[in-house]
């Protein structure tokens, strides 16, 4: 039987730091589940006119082009 997870955690994309560094070791937008790509798509939506906005948004941001 397969491992379902539930709750808050399914969400949890590991932040930012995360990305980046699995960014860098090839891993996608494609690579997380639904709840994380929505998670990862709101936070780069909601951080994109910040001044501290990141190249990593812009990269996930790309893998939806």
């Amino acid at each position: 039987m397969a491992h379902i997870r539930e709750g808050v955690d399914v969400y949890d994309y590991g932040g930012v730091a995360s990305l980046e560094k699995l960014r860098l070791d090839g891993v996608g937008l494609k690579d997380y589940n639904l709840e994380q790509q929505a998670t990862i798509l709101q936070d780069a939506y909601l951080n994109i006119n910040d001044s501290d906005y990141d190249s990593v948004w812009s990269a996930f941001i790309a893998d939806v082009r």
